[in-house]
């Protein structure tokens, strides 16, 4: 396996995985129907800032290890909590991480369909939906499961992983995996 064959994949395959959830986070509604505001957001930032005694952090309430009489009857808070404020870097930077982070995942996508050979499109992109598909299964169901994440929620981000992991699979495929095969010796 030649690592310039690699970076082509992660490349062209990260570019596309970007594009497609650039499209589904800024031209499609779903991901942003599923957030809820708070209503007067200083009074309860205010709020929550006074009850989060560790500073930034991840916090639950109520604990059920903690409060297991209360677990049963009032509502469940899972929330993440940054006491720096929201925007600790310029959108830019959000931007490149999250590139950056697409890039890897493509690269890897690359290297398990050279490994996998591919015969057809179809293959390739039945690859892509399963990776996709167990990518989002791994990360969602727990969300919902153990932490109650709302399914609206939850779904948009699972069709932009099996959406976008097919259709970067088919063109990574195309433009790499397949031209890359093309050229291997034939093994008896």
């Amino acid at each position: 396996m030649c690592a310039k064959t690699v970076v082509k994949g992660a490349l062209l395959g990260g570019i596309t995985l970007f594009v497609v959830m650039m499209i589904s986070w800024m031209a499609l509604p779903f991901h942003m129907q599923s957030f809820h505001k708070l209503p007067n957001p200083e009074a309860s930032v205010t709020a929550i800032q006074s009850m989060a005694t560790e500073g930034s952090g991840v916090y639950i309430a109520p604990c059920s290890e903690d409060h297991p009489e209360l677990a049963s009857r009032l509502p469940f808070v899972f929330m993440s909590f940054n006491a720096k404020g929201a925007m600790q870097r310029n959108m830019a930077q959000y931007m490149m991480i999250e590139f950056a982070m697409d890039v890897v995942m493509a690269g890897l996508l690359t290297i398990l369909l050279l490994g996998l050979k591919p015969g057809s499109p179809k293959a390739v992109a039945g690859y892509g939906l399963a990776i996709g598909a167990m990518l989002a299964i791994a990360e969602l169901v727990p969300q919902w499961n153990w932490w109650y994440f709302p399914l609206e929620f939850l779904w948009p981000t699972a069709l932009d992983l099996i959406i976008g992991f097919a259709i970067a699979a088919l063109v990574v495929g195309k433009f790499v995996v397949c031209s890359y095969l093309k050229n291997q010796p034939k093994t008896v």
